[in-house]
C-alpha cells in the first residue's frame, strides 16, 4: 500500500488520499479525530453543527466523493452554510405543518354549507324552513402559502388548487349532518433550491346542531399525503440531486359551540355569533429512505408521529341584501398549545450516527379570517365565492376558491 498526499491541500486540509496500487476503487480517507479539518468550520446553527458531527465521523469514501468533501472545505464561509444546510435535509422538517394546514383549510369548506342553517335569524329556530332536506354542494379553490423565518435558508412557499364535495341532509329540522371528501395538489419551493409536490386526499364528517339561537358544530377528517421531495446539494461544481418519497396519515377532530347576538336594523338584521372552538389532530409519516445512486447524502428520516391540540375565540358575521345576497365573514384569534414539533431523526445512509434536525418554529398564535359573499339564484340553489387565509408572524396562507349548493 502506498500514500499520496495532495501537496497544495494538505497544509491546509490535513487530508491524505490512501490507495491500493492495484485497485484505485480501494481509495479512501481517514480523518483523524484531533486533526478533522471540518473541525475548523464555525458552524452558525445547531443543525450545521449537527451535520459537521456527521461528517467528522466518515471512515472511507469514494474519490469522487473525497474530491467534493474537499471541495466542500475549500467554499467561502456563506457558500459553506448553503451547502450544510441543504445536506441537512430541511425539506422533511417541515411535514407536519404543511398537512396540518391543508387539514384546516378543509374545514372551513365544511362549514360554507352550513351558513344558511348556522346564521338563521333566532325567530326560526330549530333550522332554516326552506331548507331541504338533502342537498349537496362542490367547489374548487386556489390556495398559496409563506412561510419566512429570521434564518434565510428555512423559508419555503407553496401554492396549489384543492377541489371538494359534499352531500348532506337535514335529520330533523334542527340537526344536519354531512360528508365531504376533498383533493389537494401544490407545488412546493423551498428557498435552498429543493422542489416539492405534494397530494392530498381527505375525507370528513360534519353536523351541525342548533335548537335554538345557539349552535354546536362538530368535524372529524381522515386523510392522506403523498409527498415528492426533489432537494439538490451544491459543492462548487457538483450539484447532487436527493429525491424522497414521504407518506403521512392523519385525522383530526374540531368542535365548535356559538351563541346568537342580533342586532335588528330598519332594513337588515346583522348577525353576530361569537364562539369558542377547539381542534385537536394526529399526523404520522413513516420511514422515508433517499436512494440516489452513487451520492454520500442519502438519508433515511425515521418516522414519527405528532399530536396537536389548539383553541379558537372568534365571531361570525352575517347579513343579507335585497334578499338575494348573503354576507358572512368570520375572525378567530387561534392559539396553539402544543409545540409544532418539527424535529426530525435522520441518518446518512453509508456513515454517522442518527442525529436531530430542526425546522421553522411558527408562533403559537395566530389569526384567521374569511370573508363569503352568496347568492341566491334559486330557491334551493347558490354560488358562493371565499376569500380567507391565517396569518402568524413572519408566516401566512391564502386560500381563494368558488362553490356551488343545490338542494332538493
Amino acid at each position: 500500500m502506498r500514500i499520496f498526499n495532495f501537496p497544495s491541500l494538505n497544509i491546509i486540509l490535513g487530508l491524505s488520499l490512501i490507495y491500493f496500487s492495484s485497485s484505485i476503487e480501494c481509495a479512501s480517507f481517514n480523518f483523524a479525530k484531533q486533526l478533522s479539518p471540518f473541525a475548523l468550520i464555525t458552524p452558525a446553527s445547531l443543525n450545521e453543527e449537527a451535520i459537521l458531527g456527521q461528517i467528522e465521523n466518515i471512515k472511507t469514501t469514494t474519490p469522487q466523493q473525497l474530491l467534493i468533501l474537499q471541495e466542500l472545505l475549500l467554499l467561502d464561509p456563506f457558500t459553506q452554510q448553503i451547502s450544510l444546510n441543504q445536506i441537512a435535509a430541511l425539506p422533511y422538517t417541515h411535514l407536519f405543518q404543511m398537512a396540518e394546514l391543508n387539514t384546516r383549510k378543509f374545514l372551513r369548506r365544511l362549514y360554507d354549507p352550513l351558513r344558511k342553517i348556522a346564521v338563521v335569524d333566532p325567530k326560526d329556530r330549530c333550522g332554516y324552513i326552506n331548507t331541504p332536506r338533502i342537498g349537496a354542494w362542490g367547489d374548487i379553490g386556489y390556495n398559496q402559502a409563506n412561510i419566512n423565518t429570521n434564518d434565510c435558508f428555512e423559508k419555503f412557499h407553496w401554492k396549489g388548487y384543492d377541489f371538494s364535495l359534499g352531500i348532506q341532509t337535514s335529520m330533523n329540522p334542527c340537526w344536519t349532518l354531512g360528508f365531504a371528501g376533498s383533493y389537494e395538489h401544490d407545488k412546493v419551493n423551498y428557498q435552498l433550491g429543493a422542489k416539492g409536490n405534494n397530494e392530498t386526499y381527505l375525507a370528513g364528517m360534519y353536523s351541525l346542531l342548533r335548537p335554538a339561537d345557539y349552535y354546536f358544530l362538530g368535524d372529524l377528517v381522515v386523510g392522506y399525503g403523498r409527498y415528492t421531495i426533489k432537494r439538490s446539494i451544491d459543492i462548487d461544481k457538483n450539484h447532487l440531486k436527493h429525491e424522497g418519497h414521504p407518506q403521512l396519515y392523519q385525522g383530526i377532530a374540531y368542535f365548535e359551540a356559538g351563541h346568537d347576538m342580533p342586532i335588528y336594523g330598519c332594513i337588515n338584521t346583522y348577525l353576530f355569533q361569537p364562539f369558542l372552538g377547539l381542534e385537536t389532530g394526529y399526523f404520522r409519516y413513516h420511514n422515508v429512505h433517499e436512494t440516489t445512486k452513487d451520492s454520500l447524502f442519502n438519508v433515511n428520516i425515521a418516522g414519527r408521529s405528532h399530536v396537536s391540540f389548539s383553541g379558537r375565540l372568534g365571531i361570525h358575521f352575517s347579513t343579507e341584501l335585497f334578499s338575494k345576497i348573503s354576507i358572512t365573514a368570520d375572525a378567530a384569534w387561534q392559539h396553539r398549545c402544543t409545540s409544532y414539533d418539527n424535529h426530525i431523526r435522520e441518518h446518512f445512509v453509508d456513515f454517522g450516527d442518527s442525529f436531530s434536525i430542526t425546522g421553522i418554529h411558527l408562533s403559537r398564535d395566530s389569526f384567521d379570517g374569511a370573508f363569503n359573499l352568496s347568492l341566491h339564484l334559486e330557491k334551493n340553489l347558490r354560488l358562493y365565492v371565499e376569500i380567507a387565509g391565517q396569518v402568524w408572524n413572519k408566516a401566512s396562507t391564502y386560500n381563494t376558491f368558488a362553490g356551488l349548493q343545490i338542494g332538493w
